[in-house]
């Protein structure tokens, strides 16, 4: 009975892990201006001056001012960005992203099978002497 519920918990960390990591952006490691960002219609990651970082939805410029929209309640709320106060603009890199996603799935997905593997062989192994096939 213990071999379900250890195979029960490494099913739902490799399930949990997935869904962390289908929510992870990367951004692109070089800063970009405030109209590059508005071009490029991404997600964007603002540092400022002092130190603080804002996540957007995407930068936004409307009678000349620039605005972040982010998500509240599911409902997109435009907030006024500073420009005197913003240090770097990033963008999301979608092709980071997407690389983040496939390792996130891939190396979970490995560990379950090498575990699976191993936990195969421990139980075909009857403390006897180890007998290899084909040698």
């Amino acid at each position: 009975m213990k071999a379900p519920k250890k195979w029960l918990k490494s099913i739902t960390l490799f399930f949990v892990s997935i869904m962390m990591f289908q929510s992870c952006v990367a951004y692109q490691s070089s800063s970009v201006t405030l109209e590059e960002a508005v071009r490029e219609q991404k997600r964007t990651k603002i540092n400022t001056i002092s130190r603080v970082k804002y996540y957007y939805e995407q930068i936004v410029f409307e009678e000349g001012q620039f605005y972040g929209l982010k998500r509240l309640n599911k409902n997109m709320v435009k907030i006024p960005l500073d420009t005197k106060e913003i240090n770097d603009v990033f963008i999301q890199s979608k092709s980071k992203s997407a690389w983040m996603t496939v390792a996130a799935i891939a190396i979970p997905l490995i560990a379950l099978t090498i575990l699976a593997i191993d936990e195969l062989n421990n139980s075909f192994n009857y403390g006897g002497p180890l007998l290899l096939v084909g040698a």
